[in-house]
Parts: structure tokens; sequence; C-alpha cells
């Protein structure tokens, strides 16, 4: 009975952690930057896809080289319980030499309204531009993912002093 209850603890608290560690990667913080080198017509545009932790933990960063065009792509998702509700969806494909990149979720987050990065591929003068989401204003998440990890702690401290008795 003991080992069963010691076992449940284990589960419970890999499970919290496991769950905090989700919750800190949807609420990461990120940053699209592109910069022009040199600015101007001809220039060569890099791009630059950051995510991080609590905006201080480095997670992924994704470089985006030699960029042509942004296109913004519209999609629709259908949902609901007939399917017949329908949202449009907007992506974020960053078109190169080798074809289009699109980096996805995080990325997409920006993709919804017209911001300075498509005021950046406009004016060939501009030589960088940056948006940001801030793991601060994503806060709800990230103090449930502390808790979380809490817990998850607590639980599995507690099975491991059952363990050694």
């Amino acid at each position: 009975m003991a080992q069963s209850k010691t076992t449940s603890r284990i589960v419970i608290g890999l499970f919290a952690l496991a769950g905090a560690a989700a919750l800190l990667w949807f609420n990461a913080g990120v940053r699209l930057s592109c910069q022009r080198h040199p600015p101007g017509e001809a220039a060569v545009i890099d791009c630059l896809l950051e995510r991080d932790a609590l905006d201080v933990i480095p997670l992924r960063s994704r470089p985006i080289a030699d960029v042509i065009v942004l296109e913004r792509r519209r999609g629709v998702a259908s949902g609901g319980r007939s399917g017949t509700t329908t949202i449009a969806i907007y992506r974020y494909a960053f078109v190169t030499a080798s074809g289009a990149v699109e980096p996805g979720y995080f990325a997409d987050l920006f993709a919804a309204e017209p911001n300075a990065l498509d005021a950046f591929f406009a004016d060939a003068q501009q030589s960088e531009a940056m948006l940001q989401r801030s793991a601060l204003q994503q806060w709800p998440g990230n103090a449930a993912a502390a808790l979380l990890a809490l817990l998850g702690v607590f639980v599995l401290a507690s099975a491991l002093r059952s363990v050694r008795r």
C-alpha cells in the first residue's frame, strides 16, 4: 500500500513538472527582428526569431537568412461543435531565394495585424525592425507554471522522503 502511494506521488510530481514545462514553452517571450545589410534597395535582409522562458532563459533561436519578401498568408480554421464556425488565421512566410520559410506559431502571433515588420519591408531605407511579445504579458500562464513546478517539487520531495524511511 505504501509503495503504491509513493508511486502515485512520483507520477503526480512528474506530471506537474511536465505541465509546468509545457506552460513555460507556450507562454515564452517572443522576439522577431529583421536587419537590412546595408540599407537600400539591393540589401540583404536577415531575420531572427528568438524565444525566451520568462524573458531570461533562452529556449530557441531560429535565423532566417537572405529574405526577399515577407508574405502574410490568410488561412481558415474551423471549430465549434458543428464545425461551422470559421476563424481567419494569418501566417508569416519569409520568401528566400531557396523558397518560402514559415517559422510557425510563434512568428504567426504577430501576423494578424499590420505592424513594424510590414513597414520595414515596404521602406528600403529602414535598417532594422523588431516585434516583441514579453513573457510578462503572459503572466497568468507563467504564474500557473511556477505553481505547478512548486507542486511537482513538493510532491516529489514528499515521495522521496517516504522512500528513505
